[in-house]
């Protein structure tokens, strides 16, 4: 599934316009344009995807933080329970 950051607006939390969400059961990986593959989720990362970091998720520019992942795990989890 490709995302990209026009569907989400400011809660875009990446450094890419766009991204591939790759589903492995219920791990979810998201693959970069670059073809770099990082863990979304708990099970992914304990599959051994590597973690995010900050060569593609972007601080909050009023927090200094890094952006929430949540609008991004919802559509995905919800996408893939219409799915499954």
């Amino acid at each position: 599934m490709i995302l990209t950051a026009e569907m989400f607006g400011d809660k875009w939390p990446f450094k890419f316009g766009c991204i591939e969400i790759i589903k492995n059961s219920m791990a979810f990986i998201i693959k970069t344009p670059a073809t770099y593959q990082y863990a979304l989720n708990g099970i992914a990362e304990n599959q051994g995807y590597k973690k995010l970091d900050c060569t593609i998720w972007k601080n909050n520019p009023e927090t200094g933080y890094k952006m929430s992942l949540s609008p991004i795990l919802d559509y995905v989890q919800g996408k893939a329970a219409k799915n499954d």
